[in-house]
């Protein structure tokens, strides 16, 4: 019998992933789930998402089962650009024809 050991997931950040960030504001701390379009030396760009969309404004994808979230996410077109030590727990990834759109 063999051993195999189990693997944890990569943590390296990744264009794509949809993940949770914390902001801490004066005192105030919040977070979010984001994706993120963009990883930089120091900080990440990211667009950060909404489960409903009122105004009607903002990019949808569906079919988030595989990014392990049960719900609808509504990207907005605002680009944050926070620092690595914001980044929390990954919940998984878009597609490559998602990011191709929220990219627009």
């Amino acid at each position: 019998m063999r051993y195999h050991a189990i693997v944890a997931e990569s943590e390296e950040l990744g264009i794509g992933d949809v993940r949770r960030f914390t902001l801490n504001e004066g005192g105030e701390t919040s977070s979010f789930i984001g994706v993120v379009t963009g990883v930089e030396e120091c900080a990440v760009r990211v667009k950060r998402c909404y489960k409903e969309d009122p105004k009607s404004s903002r990019y949808v994808i569906k079919d988030v089962a595989a990014a392990g979230l049960e719900y609808a996410l509504f990207v907005d077109d605002r680009v944050w650009r926070l620092n690595k030590n914001a980044v929390g727990r990954k919940y998984g990834s878009l597609s490559k024809k998602d990011m191709r759109n929220i990219r627009k």
